[in-house]
């Protein structure tokens, strides 16, 4: 049989179907998502991005749906509000696993409160994704009884390598390293130390304790120990009110370097104007604020749009956006939504070609590498370098 007969018989055949029949056809689903986020309390500022990113591409990849075997799917987004603490962390675990029987989950972000929540998550097989820093020096993502934990920031060693190269550009011998005394700074501070011991660089350590709005008397340790610059990693909202301590006690004067801090902290929100010396913001993610292309720029206008100005912590969205799409491509490979060890065997192995760049995980630790970046402010004037993503 010729075949364009075929093709006519078939669509008479089809077309003599009742309507129910056709639709039948067409096999729909939903996969459930959590998000378990600061959406209130101390963390606020640091949870809200990575939330509001993954509403974006909640909405982006609902309005194309992914295919998994025969069926379309759509995400379906359940929140809930940890307030900043492990214990409520703790219990919208509880909530997203037990009575949601939600199988992925995103966050927390924070280290402080995500450690203690894959104890929930990894005896109930939920695949958890998180940027806790953390997870990667407690081994989480190493760890080969817990395969289904992944992690969205940078591996912390290729991170410090950029932060430590930023300090040698400002000429610094001695830095005071300044940070909240908490788990997410320890968990972060040996690949900085590291790689500062490599390159030859003296540390001197001050930590102040969570909530701090005074820093006058950290930085005057850092002067008695005559730090030439000042190393910051966390938390971002307090950037400002260190910087603005910096300058007014003419401390570090090699310059400042902070981690994922807006340049904005060093242009205004300091002094109220360009501060004397030089500051880095160093991305471990593209530059939210300073786009290094067309797509990340276009990605910071829709999120934008979505959910207003997302603060000085707004290079977080960089945490979740991507990985969501990630987590549907990986989805579609492994041909099931259900068994979550075959998608996270997926998902190891992807790479995704994304608003960030080519993201893949490591292969060693389960981590997200992608693009990256060093901004400078100096003179008022703003320099952006991307650092490229090593994924093939």
């Amino acid at each position: 049989m010729k075949p364009r007969i075929c093709q006519l018989i078939i669509t008479a055949f089809l077309l003599s179907l009742p309507l129910s029949a056709v639709h039948a056809q067409v096999k729909t689903g939903i996969v459930k998502l959590g998000i378990n986020e600061s959406l209130s309390g101390n963390f606020v500022g640091f949870g809200t991005p990575p939330a509001v990113a993954i509403r974006l591409a909640i909405k982006e990849i609902n309005e194309k749906g992914f295919v998994v075997g025969d069926t379309t799917y759509k995400f379906q987004a359940i929140e809930v509000d940890n307030r900043s603490e492990t214990a409520a962390a703790m219990a919208g675990m509880a909530k997203l696993i037990e009575d949601d029987k939600v199988k992925y989950i995103f966050g927390p972000t924070v280290s402080a409160i995500a450690n203690q929540s894959q104890e929930l998550s990894v005896p109930a097989k939920v695949l958890q994704i998180s940027a806790a820093g953390s997870w990667q020096n407690l081994g989480y993502l190493s760890d080969p009884k817990k395969p289904l934990l992944f992690g969205t920031q940078q591996p912390l060693s290729a991170i410090a390598k950029i932060e430590v190269d930023a300090l040698k550009k400002l000429g610094a011998k001695k830095v005071a390293y300044i940070s909240a005394d908490d788990d997410t700074t320890k968990g972060n501070m040996p690949s900085f130390l590291a790689e500062a011991k490599s390159a030859g660089l003296d540390v001197t350590m001050l930590l102040f304790p969570p909530k701090t709005t005074d820093f006058s008397s950290f930085v005057n340790r850092a002067k008695a120990e005559n730090a030439d610059a000042t190393y910051f990693l966390w938390p971002q909202g307090s950037a400002p009110d260190l910087m603005r301590s910096v300058s007014e006690l003419n401390a570090g004067a090699k310059g400042f370097v902070a981690r994922n801090v807006s340049p904005q902290a060093a242009l205004s929100l300091a002094i109220g104007k360009p501060v004397s010396f030089p500051y880095y913001s160093v991305q471990g993610t593209p530059s939210f604020d300073y786009p290094p292309n067309a797509r990340v720029k276009a990605y910071t206008e829709r999120i934008k749009a979505m959910g207003g100005e997302l603060g000085v912590a707004a290079n977080f969205s960089f945490f979740t956006y991507d990985f969501v799409g990630m987590l549907a491509a990986a989805m579609s490979k492994a041909g099931t939504v259900e068994d979550t060890a075959k998608v996270a065997m997926a998902l190891a192995t992807l790479t995704y070609d994304g608003v960030a760049g080519k993201v893949c995980f490591d292969k060693t630790v389960r981590t997200g590498v992608y693009d990256g970046g060093q901004i400078l402010v100096q003179a008022g004037k703003v320099e952006s370098k991307a650092s490229l993503s090593s994924c093939k």
